[in-house]
């Protein structure tokens, strides 16, 4: 009897054979792109892939298509790298692609693993060969195309952040034929002036391009020769998804021109803004002190006041009780309370008893306001 399957069924069959077909999965695939679309909401990019005798659908999730620098433009031959899919829901096939390379890219990246792969194996990119950067450098050299705005973008960061700090711009090709050699030797100069101009750091700098653009920054002879320079050095070629065999050898890698300013720039910043709130901390202790200096002089200006004065009470009231012994002492004083004082007129004797006195004698009386004679009867 016939086989009868039904429709999932069957592309459930196809998509496990060509799913699990090795010979179809992580493959190179060379043709003409065409009708490119892009769906902006899920992100991904369909498109066809042919050559003079057949044509394929394609697609490439947004995971994929944000790692690339450009997509290929219609028409363009390329080789892409995927995998057979097969849709079961619509039974349709596609190639998945991972990554697109226009042809001819693929025997340069192919150079540059290799090259890569070398020096790595070499210990050119080890991390323990990497020089320190200068937090607060007295100068910075910048290797870059005059006038570019890569030499502008670092240049203005470093005039907001750090105005103070000198900048040695040393032209070079940035790139071409002769871009390595004119990099290298504008290196070599900044080496051999670093210590009169006291340099100590260098960014080597460029704006974003095609990998062809780039390929300077790839050349063996410049990756060693910043390998074994003396000063630090920090990469910022290109864009952030821009990489280079420079950026591997550099001590430090930063993703762009402007990157490389503000990194110099925000440890200044970050010192002024320290030394600010410093000085603004070391105002309000010194006002806290002087508060505090204040309230402590009152203090002992309130407490000596009233001891002073709880001093001199006591001595007034001593004082007071002295005038008041003397002047009970004082015999006017008895006199004026009406005491008097009675002498013999002969002897001028106090009579100070009734047995000292006779008949006949006359006495001298001393009152308050003057004296009187009496005669005893």
């Amino acid at each position: 009897m016939d086989r009868t399957l039904k429709v999932h069924e069957l592309n459930e069959y196809l998509k496990a054979s060509f799913e699990y077909d090795e010979i179809l999965q992580n493959f190179w695939l060379v043709g003409q792109i065409s009708n490119v679309k892009h769906y902006h909401l899920g992100g991904q990019v369909y498109f066809t892939l042919s050559d003079e005798l057949s044509s394929i659908s394609c697609v490439m999730f947004q995971s994929y298509y944000e790692k690339l620098k450009e997509f290929p433009a219609q028409g363009t031959e390329v080789i892409a790298k995927g995998s057979v899919r097969f849709f079961n829901k619509k039974g349709t096939l596609h190639f998945q692609c991972v990554t697109l390379l226009k042809k001819g890219e693929g025997s340069i990246n192919a150079a540059f693993e290799a090259l890569k792969q070398k020096l790595h194996q070499e210990g050119l990119f080890e991390v323990s060969r990497k020089k320190n950067l200068p937090k607060y450098p007295e100068a910075v050299a910048l290797v870059t195309a005059y006038d570019s705005a890569a030499m502008w973008d670092v240049v203005k960061m470093l005039r907001e952040g750090a105005s103070h700090l000198p900048v040695y711009i040393v032209p070079a090709v940035m790139q071409g034929a002769n871009s390595a050699q004119s990099i290298i030797e504008a290196l070599a100069t900044i080496q051999h002036k670093a210590r009169s101009l006291r340099i100590e750091a260098v960014i080597l700098a460029r704006g974003g391009g095609s990998g062809e653009d780039l390929a300077s920054f790839n050349d063996e002879a410049l990756v060693r020769f910043i390998a074994q320079y003396s000063l630090p050095l920090v990469s910022a070629i290109g864009h952030e998804v821009d990489i280079t065999l420079c950026d591997f050898v550099a001590d430090l890698r930063v993703p762009t021109p402007t990157a490389a300013g503000q990194l110099f720039a925000s440890s200044f910043i970050e010192l002024k803004s320290n030394l600010s709130l410093a000085q603004s901390a070391m105002h309000e202790l010194m006002n806290q002190r002087l508060l505090e200096t204040r309230e402590l002089i009152e203090n002992v200006l309130k407490t000596a006041h009233e001891l002073v004065n709880t001093s001199l009470q006591k001595h007034l009231t001593f004082f007071e009780f002295l005038f008041h012994r003397c002047k009970m002492a004082d015999p006017l004083y008895k006199l004026r309370q009406g005491f008097s004082i009675t002498r013999l007129s002969k002897t001028q004797e106090i009579v100070t008893k009734t047995g000292q006195i006779n008949k006949g004698d006359i006495l001298v009386t001393q009152v308050s306001e003057g004296q009187f004679l009496s005669e005893v009867l």
